[in-house]
């Protein structure tokens, strides 16, 4: 054999051992990386017509086989005037996903930011628009759409849902969530008790009459204060609602809280506040509070400019797990601190938050393990290493998500199925953005990018 051949060999044995090696960490099966499992996604879903800078996966929610994803610097009715898309599961047990609707107001205007929040549950969707201007500047609005509203699978516009009372910058729609036949949309900088302090209004189907959506109530904070932004995040979960007010200052400056508020709290029907949730050995501009989620009897919440362990980093950032009747009855108490097991300064891990109750998948849009920014998600599962401790599962990672993709933005959990948005990654083009599907609960062959 020439020496030509032996290296042309040797070449093509370390290609093949490379080739193995790649497939072997794609496939999610005991890889690692900084000493934590990686798990890659199954599904890449992309807008049909993405377009630079339409920010897909700034906001997105899953339930069951239908995903919604946000787009808000889409630009169909005017530059910035927003979209967001529907996508559903061909099979329940398979990977790939078909775009099956793309959600534009009918009265959409440039720099409305209609979807820069989502939520959805069952055959319902609920869009925010913080932007529009209808009852004044940036006053806010959101808008319902309906499944099989105007036709078989077509999502029709239902309403539009505005503030009781119009405030100039009041960005009512910043955040939005759906449970059942209530819905919730935040609004920071309503004046709740004082300049900008925040608000969230709980509306109702069919108060008002059939389909309408009628408003219930205006939840403030009892000791709200000037730039608390209340309504920065929401979730609702049955009778119970959580508001996060992330620039509260009850820790120090910009610490963070969070707001409990039940229904029939006092009369019938009436949403009154039960509790204020603060991080146990949290302290200032830790910024808790600016993601929450409820499912059931568990609470989430993102701190994502909170330190590490011993204090000496800033953004590395961390998520608290609360649980009902922990601490007394019908008390919510504090059951863990969670923090990633390689986070570092800058990751802000808990900027985004879902919980399926059993489940928790957190985001860190800064985390750079593919790049400055590249971002990445977290998998934890409850009991795991211990009753109520939430362990680490998996390291969620796109292979394609580079250089500034923020991956991690936005954040979804449904049963086996979770859905990351990074808004700032390529899709059709540079920095369209996009979402991932990952299947973190179980076990899957090496990385198959599907959908669009």
């Amino acid at each position: 054999m020439t020496g030509t051949t032996r290296t042309s060999a040797l070449v093509r044995a370390l290609s093949i051992i490379a080739l193995v090696l790649l497939i072997s960490v794609q496939s999610g099966m005991g890889s690692s990386l900084a000493g934590a499992p990686v798990r890659y996604p199954l599904s890449k879903l992309m807008a049909a017509d993405g377009a630079n800078g339409d920010a897909f996966g700034m906001a997105a929610d899953l339930d069951g086989n239908t995903a919604v994803i946000g787009a808000y610097g889409d630009d169909d009715k005017g530059s910035g005037s927003g979209s967001a898309y529907v996508f559903q599961r061909e099979t329940a047990a398979g990977s790939r996903w078909t775009q099956i609707a793309k959600l534009v107001p009918a009265d959409g205007a440039p720099n409305d930011s209609f979807g820069s929040s989502v939520a959805l549950a069952g055959d319902t969707i609920v869009v925010g628009a913080p932007g529009d201007d209808d009852k004044g500047r940036d006053a806010g609005s959101a808008y319902v759409f309906q499944r099989n509203r105007g036709g078989p699978n077509h999502w029709g516009q239902v309403t539009k849902l505005y503030a009781d009372a119009g405030r100039l910058y009041g960005q009512f729609g910043m955040a939005v969530a759906i449970d059942g036949n209530t819905l919730i949309v935040g609004a920071t900088h309503y004046d709740g008790n004082v300049v900008d302090s925040g608000a969230a209004y709980v509306f109702e189907r069919n108060q008002g009459g059939a389909d309408n959506w009628g408003q219930m109530a205006k939840l403030v904070a009892d000791d709200g204060a000037a730039r608390d932004y209340f309504g920065a995040a929401v979730g609702l979960s049955g009778d119970i609602a959580i508001v996060g007010a992330w620039e509260d200052d009850d820790n120090g400056t910009n610490s963070g809280s969070v707001y409990i508020f039940g229904r029939n709290q006092g009369s019938a029907n009436h949403w009154g506040q039960v509790k204020k949730l603060l991080g146990a050995g949290g302290g200032m501009y830790d910024e808790f509070g600016r993601s929450v989620d409820i499912r059931g009897g568990v609470i989430v919440v993102g701190a994502p400019a909170e330190t590490n362990a011993s204090g000496a980093a800033t953004k590395t950032g961390s998520a608290y797990v609360f649980q009902r009747d922990r601490g007394g009855t019908n008390n919510w108490g504090q059951s863990a601190r969670v923090l990633p097991s390689d986070g570092v300064i800058g990751d802000q891990f808990g900027w985004a938050i879902a919980t399926d109750g059993s489940g928790m998948v957190a985001g860190a849009p800064g985390q750079d393990a593919r790049g400055r920014q590249s971002g990445a998600a977290y998998l934890f599962q409850k009991d795991q290493g211990g009753l109520d401790h939430w362990g680490q599962d998996a390291k969620l990672l796109a292979g394609d998500a580079l250089y500034n993709a923020l991956l991690g933005y936005a954040a979804s959990v449904d049963g086996t199925v979770a859905l990351v948005g990074a808004y700032a990654a390529a899709g059709k083009t540079v920095a369209t953005g996009a979402a991932y599907v990952f299947s973190p609960f179980v076990s899957y062959g090496p990385i198959v990018m599907k959908g669009r």
